[in-house]
């Protein structure tokens, strides 16, 4: 009887342990041989997922793949670049950017046995959804704090550092998702209203234990400092002294305290106040 009787409770806990966790959903979008664009018929496709799940929806992973044609290491980079694709056209169509915590290509499915090559031709996003009796953050990326604000440069001091969790770019790129330009433009007229400021602008990743990551653009292993350059180099272009500015790449040696090392946060930029 007591056998019997422990069984059945482990039954129960088993059961309340599996109802209890959300379980991992997967949809695929596929491409045209050979590209990495987005067809409009898949957008159609996105647009509806997008809204149907932008409030419950979190720990989204992203996963290229391409089919058996060409090297491994184009396929590596178009699977990423379709990755790459979905990762911007999700946060452009509303989707906090928080909530990706990976954005990789994976080359050709090895041991795929997909008669139609097209299966192959795709991107997964591996999403798991809130249920409703969970809190939801209904804000969207607009409505969080930014901070990169003006109050925050205006009032720091020499030696402070500010996040610029608004800035953000492609996984594994050093190129600005075109819906952070706004808050890039926010430091702008903050250095430009600001003539005796002068900062160091610092580049992070994330999704490495240590050493910097390899910019897909360039093949260059030197991801954190090509996205610090990259801010550098637009301040510039719009009319900030060079002398005011300086950056450095920290690669994934800094992380945020109580992340891990795939979280989405750790691809920062940071700026360093160097003079106010």
């Amino acid at each position: 009887m007591i056998s019997k009787l422990k069984s059945f409770f482990i039954l129960l806990f088993l059961i309340f342990s599996i109802s209890s966790f959300s379980q991992y959903d997967t949809l695929s979008v596929y491409f045209d041989f050979n590209k990495s664009n987005i067809s409009y018929r898949q957008k159609i496709k996105m647009s509806s997922f997008v809204m149907r799940k932008e409030k419950t929806i979190y720990d989204i992973k992203i996963l290229g793949y391409a089919d058996y044609k060409g090297s491994i290491d184009y396929n590596v980079k178009l699977s990423q670049q379709r990755a790459n694709n979905i990762y911007s056209y999700i946060l452009n169509a509303g989707i906090n950017g928080d909530k990706i915590i990976s954005c990789l290509g994976r080359g050709k499915i090895e041991g795929s046995k997909n008669k139609d090559r097209y299966l192959d031709r795709r991107v997964d996003i591996i999403y798991k959804c809130k249920k409703q009796t969970e809190p939801i953050n209904n804000k969207k990326p607009d409505e969080q704090i930014a901070e990169t604000k003006k109050t925050n440069m205006q009032t720091a001091k020499k030696g402070d550092k500010i996040v610029l969790s608004n800035l953000i770019f492609i996984g594994g790129r050093h190129v600005l998702l075109q819906s952070s330009f706004r808050y890039l433009e926010e430091l702008l007229n903050v250095l430009k209203q600001n003539i005796n400021l002068k900062i160091e602008i610092q580049g992070h990743i994330c999704c490495q234990r240590s050493g910097d990551g390899v910019d897909i653009d360039t093949g260059k292993n030197n991801l954190s400092v090509a996205r610090a350059e990259y801010i550098y180099n637009y301040l510039v272009k719009n009319g900030i002294n060079a002398s005011r500015l300086s950056f450095k790449g920290f690669g994934a040696n800094k992380r945020l305290k109580n992340t891990n090392i795939n979280d989405y946060k750790n691809r920062r930029v940071e700026i360093m106040i160097i003079d106010s």
